[in-house]
């Protein structure tokens, strides 16, 4: 119990010398002047000290300390040097004012309205892209249609001209096999013909020469009969 009183003494007593002192330790940070006409920046924390320069209400100055009722600040001089002095606190705030941040504000949003006037016309350029594209593609879909139905006939086409070109062999088969056997029939018929015209030569030529025969012997006869009479 004794330290924890000591402890909380020693915190006590830091405490009081801080407020004692009238310094306020602060880690720098950002801050603006407030909506005033104009502030005082001095070379010291107290009205005494010399005006260096006059802050407008919207100047960024960054605070590098806090003493009381007054921030150490640095901020730029108009000839872009960096400079450091005194203000009130109570004249500066961690926001932008309020008409600066109206004045972002508009300019953000017409930065929006000329973005947003772009998109309408890149919407509408892409939109008429869009129909001359949906138009190619209705295009396209039809001839490929057509071709479809070409490829269909085709080859419905080639199948019935297999089926053409398949009876033609086997008929040209069936002919040829025909043909075969009607010249060997012909040369049967031919050879017939022929041995059947031998047989009736011969047997002519044979009628012929028994003819001759039986008329030399019956003309023989006739002699000797004649010359009997005489």
């Amino acid at each position: 119990m004794n330290r924890l009183y000591i402890i909380t003494a020693v915190f006590l007593i830091t405490l009081i010398t801080l407020f004692a002192t009238g310094h306020k330790l602060w880690a720098e940070s950002s801050a603006y002047v407030t909506d005033s006409i104009g502030i005082t920046c001095r070379t010291g924390p107290d009205i005494t000290n010399k005006i260096i320069a006059m802050l407008h209400s919207g100047d960024h100055v960054r605070v590098i300390e806090t003493r009381g009722n007054w921030s150490k600040v640095k901020f730029l001089k108009k000839d872009g040097t960096e400079a450091e002095g005194w203000v009130m606190s109570r004249y500066l705030m961690t926001d932008r004012p309020c008409r600066d941040r109206a004045a972002a504000l508009a300019k953000e949003n017409a930065t929006l309205k000329k973005q947003l006037s772009e998109l309408k016309a890149d919407n509408a350029k892409y939109s008429e892209t869009t129909k001359t594209l949906k138009k190619d593609l209705d295009d396209v879909t039809s001839r490929m249609s057509i071709l479809q139905k070409k490829y269909q006939n085709l080859k419905e086409g080639a199948a019935g001209y297999i089926t053409l070109k398949k009876k033609y062999e086997e008929t040209s088969a069936k002919l040829d096999t025909a043909e075969r056997k009607l010249n060997t029939l012909t040369r049967e018929v031919n050879d017939l013909r022929s041995s059947h015209g031998y047989k009736w030569f011969g047997m002519g030529a044979l009628v012929l020469f028994a003819g001759i025969i039986l008329g030399l012997v019956f003309g023989r006869q006739k002699k000797s009969r004649s010359s009997l009479y005489y």
